[in-house]
């Protein structure tokens, strides 16, 4: 799931470059703001830094939904045992006991 998250915002960040440039530029001369302008390039700014603390909090949040899972853990090691094992010399059987 993080990495489903995570990808997301990569791809929010990085893969949308163009597309997130259009857009905003669109928006920004929508709001009034001339192409170019001082006014345009702080309104760009703005949309940027917010795309950022999106994908920054996206990201988090799939931090924190890992962070809720519970963990689990191999179980420790059975202590090694000794065995030990007599031949009755007239059957040839083995009587093996373990401790």
């Amino acid at each position: 799931m993080r990495s489903l998250v995570a990808a997301i915002a990569t791809t929010s960040l990085l893969g949308g470059c163009g597309l997130h440039e259009r857009i905003d530029t669109a928006a920004c001369e929508g709001y009034g703001y001339k192409y170019g302008s001082q006014a345009w390039a702080q309104c760009m700014e703005r949309r940027d830094e917010h795309r950022k603390a999106v994908g920054v909090a996206l990201i988090g949040a799939g931090a924190g939904m890992m962070a809720s899972q519970p963990t689990y853990s191999a179980p420790a090691p059975a202590a090694p045992m000794q065995v030990y094992c007599t031949r009755n010399g007239l059957t040839g059987l083995s009587n093996c006991t373990a401790q």
